[in-house]
């Protein structure tokens, strides 16, 4: 990603030149994790980020960047995404907590896409979306036209396969070898324009039965940044 044009580093492993991923898109990116067995997992944060590499990663999200009540639609803006890749067919349960203030972000939604963004334009990251989801009109009794389900935000090979907002939780299947997106942001404990608020994201597998297990442990790339409010995101 990129601040006014200035390079922001990744700690960990780039998904540029990671062959995991080899990101091709301009879509901001704020972790990636690889399951490299069956039953592994991963805990992300800013300070798990700074207690391994001394960089505070740029992991937090507005109480309404997933959807808001007023109005009714969500900040991409102040949202985090990333990748999952697991080598072995699992299911996969990624759970967010808090780590600020209870009044932010005790509510969380997910977006689940496989594929990754290969689009190889600009991106714009100052936009809404989920104006709304028809999982959020039933949810909040919000009868406004649904966003289109695939590809939000410009981006190009994604096809949406599940939202959660039930919980601080969703949970899916993830095929070996495929890479899996994931939109975070809170749900409906504020706006899109609410201060930030650091969160945890802790990542679990339980293996399908007759799934091939591998031997090896989980590994994470993080995006460090500041604040992500006035950004302007584009891989170099």
């Amino acid at each position: 990603g990129n601040v006014s044009g200035a390079a922001v580093p990744w700690v960990g492993n780039d998904p540029r030149t990671d062959a995991n991923f080899n990101y091709l898109g301009t879509h901001p990116l704020n972790w990636t994790v690889v399951l490299t067995s069956a039953g592994d997992g991963a805990t992300l944060s800013g300070n798990d980020s700074f207690a391994q590499y001394g960089i505070h990663a740029d992991l937090d999200v507005a109480p309404g960047g997933w959807y808001d009540t007023t109005p009714r639609h969500g900040g991409q803006y102040d949202m985090d995404f990333g990748l999952i890749r697991s080598d072995v067919t699992q299911t996969v349960t990624i759970a967010a907590a808090s780590l600020g203030p209870q009044s932010l972000n005790a509510h969380y939604g997910f977006s689940v896409f496989e594929g990754q963004d290969t689009t190889t334009d600009y991106g714009n990251h100052h936009g809404y979306w989920n104006n709304v989801t028809p999982a959020v009109a039933q949810a909040v009794g919000d009868n406004a036209n649904p966003i289109t389900p695939d590809n939000p935000f410009g981006t190009h090979g994604l096809t949406r396969l599940a939202d959660d907002v039930s919980g601080n939780a969703v949970t899916f299947t993830a095929e070996a070898g495929k890479v899996y997106t994931i939109f975070l942001g809170g749900f409906r404990d504020g706006d899109v324009y609410n201060a930030v608020n650091d969160y945890r994201l802790t990542i679990s597998s339980v293996p399908v039965p007759g799934a091939v297990w591998l031997l090896g442990s989980a590994f994470a790339g993080l995006g460090a940044s500041g604040r992500r409010r006035q950004k302007a995101w584009k891989w170099p």
